[in-house]
């Protein structure tokens, strides 16, 4: 078993540990994304998040250029506008803690779009309750 092998699988048995089970083939994308890519992060946060879609567009059209700061600031309009189950909060949570974890500007663009920006409602205390140490720092 390879290196990389025992790490995926180390890194799915501590995800799957606690609430609902992430599908395998979303750990596997989680992983291995090029996270300082808007191509990347943008169809991951879509496939994680169903209103994230509506919210990408509006925020092109209406504020900014298409980037990663954009796109976590959609995300967290997505988030805050919807009722999320358990599983799409953890896997949304998966996503926050590698792009935290990437460092570079998605470190930059999760952390002040998105962590910064956090509230008290019951939707984030649950999200947060996923988090890395360093996302949980960040927010």
């Amino acid at each position: 078993m390879t290196d990389a092998t025992l790490a995926n699988r180390r890194f799915a048995q501590a995800t799957n540990a606690v609430g609902p089970r992430v599908p395998t083939a979303f750990l596997r994308k989680v992983r291995t994304i090029d996270y300082q890519s808007l191509g990347d992060v943008v169809p991951l946060l879509a496939s994680t998040l169903p209103k994230f879609s509506a919210s990408w567009a509006n925020w092109c059209e209406d504020h900014y250029e298409p980037g990663l700061h954009t796109a976590y600031n959609a995300a967290r309009e997505a988030h805050a506008d919807q009722s999320l189950s358990e599983l799409q909060i953890k896997m949304f949570a998966l996503l926050i803690n590698e792009a935290v974890a990437a460092g570079g500007q998605s470190e930059n663009a999760v952390s002040t779009c998105f962590l910064e920006a956090m509230g008290r409602d019951p939707a984030d205390k649950l999200l947060r309750s996923y988090f890395s140490r360093e996302a949980k720092a960040r927010s």
